[in-house]
C-alpha cells in the first residue's frame, strides 16, 4: 500500500508541475522593446528630428524563442496609418541568428546587418513623424525568422525587394506595435 501511495504522490507532483506552468517555449516567437510596451506610446526621442525632443534614433529591441532552424532575421518598421499609404520607416535584413535583439541607436552602426531604403529615400531608420493634426499613428515592428543565412541583396534594398527575397524562407513572425502622436 505504501508503494502505491508513493507512486500516487509522485504522479500528483508531476502533474502539478506540468500544469499551469508556462515555459518560455510556450510563449512562441516574441518581439519586445524596453522602451515601450506593445500598444503603448513610443518615447519622443525615437521620433524624427522635426519633433521637439526627437533624436531619430532606432529604439532598442529584443526577441525570444526563435524557431529551430533560424539562420537570420528581417525587421520591418512601417506606419499603416500614413496618409500616403503604408509608410516604410526601417528595413533591416541579414541579421545574424546569433543576435537576440538590436540595441538603441544601432541604425548605421553595425556592419553585421544590412539596412534598406526607407520611404524618406535614405538607408536606415527614420523615426515617427506624423502630421501634427493627425490622431496617433501605429508603428508596426515586424520581425521574421528565416531559414537562410542571407537574402543575397546589397545594402539599400527596398521593402519589396526584401519581401520578395525572403518569401520562401519565413519560419515565424513576431510583431510589436507602438503609437506616436505629433507633439
Amino acid at each position: 500500500m505504501k508503494r502505491y501511495a508513493g507512486i500516487f504522490i509522485i504522479s500528483i507532483i508531476l502533474v502539478a508541475l506540468g500544469c499551469g506552468v508556462a515555459s518560455k517555449e510556450d510563449e512562441g516567437f516574441v518581439l519586445r522593446s524596453p522602451a515601450f510596451v506593445d500598444g503603448g506610446d513610443i518615447p519622443v526621442k525615437y521620433a524624427c528630428i522635426h519633433e521637439p525632443g526627437g533624436q531619430n534614433i532606432s529604439p532598442p529591441l529584443s526577441w525570444e524563442n526563435p524557431p529551430l532552424g533560424t539562420k537570420s532575421y528581417v525587421l520591418f518598421v512601417h506606419d499603416p496609418d500614413a496618409q500616403s499609404g503604408d509608410y516604410i520607416h526601417w528595413v533591416v535584413y541579414d541579421i545574424p541568428a546569433s543576435y537576440k535583439g538590436l540595441p538603441e541607436g544601432i541604425s548605421g552602426k553595425d556592419n553585421n546587418i544590412k539596412e534598406g531604403l526607407n520611404d524618406d529615400g535614405t538607408i536606415g531608420y527614420t523615426g515617427p513623424c506624423p502630421p501634427t493634426d493627425d490622431p496617433p499613428h501605429n508603428y508596426v515592428f515586424e520581425l521574421y525568422a528565416l531559414s537562410k543565412d542571407t537574402l543575397g541583396l546589397s545594402e539599400g534594398a527596398t521593402w519589396n525587394e526584401v519581401k520578395s527575397a525572403m518569401e520562401s524562407s519565413v519560419l515565424a513572425q513576431a510583431r510589436l506595435t507602438g503609437k506616436y502622436q505629433a507633439k
